[in-house]
């Protein structure tokens, strides 16, 4: 038979009490750490789709470098933070938007439909532009407000 050198009950208590302080700690205080919502001025990428597909959104630098900014559904929008390299007002890049049909249940793989760029385009810290995406993605278009 074993014998226990402390009660079971005190573990007990001692363990639901640090499991109870490590919780009250992991809880934020400020808003700024549940919201996603960048907390200095960044360059900012408006997306508004009005295709009737989703759309795919990257920024690609002239020297090729491409950065994935992300998807957009069909008729929503989406708000990217530009990459850091990409906001110094002398870095030239082009938006490319792509049109895909979502994926069969049993693959992964998308199938892109069409695809446009805009014009080059450079920006800054603080800056927005809005790209509507058209149906069809020709007749799409950046709106610096």
């Amino acid at each position: 038979m074993l014998k226990r050198t402390a009660p079971f009950p005190l573990i007990a208590a001692a363990f639901l009490t640090l499991l109870g302080t490590t919780a009250a700690n992991a809880i934020p205080t400020d808003c700024k750490d549940v919201l996603d919502t960048p907390q200095d001025p960044e360059a900012m990428v408006v997306v508004r789709n009005n295709n009737s597909l989703r759309v795919e959104v990257h920024a690609i630098t002239e020297a090729g470098r491409r950065f994935p900014l992300g998807v957009v559904n069909q008729a929503s929008e989406r708000t990217f933070a530009l990459p850091d390299p990409l906001a110094d007002g002398s870095t030239r890049f082009r938006l490319k938007v792509y049109s895909f049909r979502p994926p069969d249940p049993a693959s992964a793989v998308r199938v892109y439909l069409e695809g446009v760029k805009t014009r080059p385009l450079s920006m800054t810290v603080g800056e927005a532009i809005v790209l509507i995406v058209a149906n069809p993605l020709t007749r799409s278009f950046i709106d610096r407000g």
